[in-house]
């Protein structure tokens, strides 16, 4: 039981670290707790907690368990991990066991590309953005830029823990302030 509910804990934690939202979480650990025969267990979702109340019989204390959600790098890969361990267990191909096996080889994988790339990325979607709405090469060129200043101003706050609200106001401030001067 106490394996299954640390299981769902660790499933939410990836989730929400990773950028998933609350109903995507709370349904992620519930296939958990339902997978393996804790139906009747309630998740519960804060931003930056989460804890699973089971109560195995009327005439028994409640057993109650908390995971705090530190901050990490959003994680595309790590998300989809989860999603295809999910599926498998819900599915009967894997068992608990095997399930967190596969969870805790998520975690200490780390990221798959380096950091550079990630940034790169960011400014290569948001040129084809650009190009796909019919801006110049300008135009494209700044959007580069920008999400690229944007992604790094949001990662060098995110390493030294600023909350999530603060990062979404920094990278809204680049952007506005490029808008600003190049008109």
């Amino acid at each position: 039981m106490y394996l299954t509910l640390d299981l769902a804990l660790r499933v939410g934690d990836l989730l929400l670290a990773n950028g998933a939202g609350a109903g995507d979480v709370h349904q992620g650990m519930k296939s958990v707790l339902r997978s393996c025969g804790l139906s009747t267990a309630t998740p519960s979702i804060t931003f930056t907690e989460l804890s699973i109340t089971y109560q195995p019989h009327i005439d028994e204390p409640a057993i109650i368990q908390t995971r705090e959600v530190h901050h990490r790098e959003v994680d595309h890969d790590d998300l989809t991990k989860v999603d295809h361990i999910l599926r498998d267990l819900v599915g009967g191909r894997i068992d608990r066991d095997e399930a967190r096996r596969r969870v805790l080889d998520a975690v200490a994988s780390g990221h798959l590309r380096p950091r550079w790339a990630v940034t790169l990325g960011w400014g290569v979607m948001a040129t084809g953005v650009a190009l796909l709405i019919g801006g110049s090469a300008l135009v494209s060129s700044l959007a580069f830029l920008c999400a690229v200043a944007i992604d790094r101003v949001t990662l060098w706050m995110g390493n030294r823990l600023y909350p999530a609200f603060y990062l979404q106001v920094a990278g809204g401030l680049v952007a506005t302030l490029t808008a600003v001067l190049v008109a």
